[in-house]
């Protein structure tokens, strides 16, 4: 995909606001918004949009790791982030907004630390050897009430249809958003 395909489905869609986002170390999906009115996008896309390198020197919580290389080691230092236009999607949860997956540089060399690039080597490791990779995942995760942070059930009767009742909205939106968004539901369980 090009920026100006992406720019099209954005006029074509009202789209009025832009994640920019990527993964830290620890998984932790982060993003800067952007939005989209007089060519915003299209500049940052094109110029990138600097994020501190952070996430990269960071545990899940925000707590700072030590030695990476990526945070006091480089002056708390901004990277220069670039969008890979084939990772633009349409978030169908939120009103007008999309997301587009982010690749940082920093000096003009990508960061070999992201987790994108060193997939991508590890993938041309194994295309060397004659080899691919498949894989699914399984996401796990607790709900949990708002008020007293603890699990809204107790956990018992392991993989139990009544368990599913209080949160069968929650299961609708999973089992409608996500294949939208391309990742495809084998099942839902508690």
């Amino acid at each position: 995909m090009s920026l100006e395909s992406v720019l099209k489905k954005i006029e074509e869609r009202g789209i009025k606001a832009i994640r920019f986002e990527q993964t830290s170390m620890g998984g932790v999906a982060r993003s800067k918004t952007v939005h989209v009115h007089v060519g915003n996008f299209k500049d940052k896309a094109s110029r990138g949009l600097g994020c501190i390198l952070f996430g990269f020197a960071s545990d899940v919580q925000a707590g700072d790791v030590k030695g990476t290389g990526y945070f006091e080691e480089i002056g708390c230092a901004d990277a220069i982030m670039f969008p890979d236009f084939d990772t633009f999607q349409i978030l169908p949860w939120t009103k007008n907004t999309a997301r587009i997956l982010m690749e940082p540089t920093f000096k003009g060399k990508p960061v070999e630390g992201h987790p994108r690039i060193v997939a991508r080597r590890q993938i041309e490791k194994l295309k060397k050897l004659g080899m691919s990779i498949y894989a699914s995942h399984e996401h796990e995760f607790y709900l949990c009430d708002k008020k007293t942070n603890l699990p809204i059930d107790d956990g018992v009767q392991f993989n139990a249809t009544i368990r599913n009742a209080p949160i069968s909205g929650l299961i609708d939106q999973y089992m409608e958003y996500l294949p939208e968004i391309g990742i495809a539901v084998e099942r839902f369980e508690t």
